[in-house]
């Protein structure tokens, strides 16, 4: 496998995902949200854990 059929498959894959999210809609959107939301939150946590650690 060279590189150019490697960076094509990448093309491909990517083009594909893209292409599903008109079909989902806001439940694209209101899920990124809410991974982002989940992730900030956990960061939040680490974050206090680590200032009452005395870090």
């Amino acid at each position: 496998m060279n590189m150019n059929s490697f960076f094509h498959a990448i093309h491909a894959f990517a083009y594909s995902t893209f292409e599903l999210l008109p079909v989902l809609g806001d439940v694209a959107n209101w899920g990124f949200i809410s991974i982002m939301f989940l992730i900030f939150v956990y960061w939040l946590r680490v974050l206090a854990k680590d200032a009452k650690a005395g870090k």
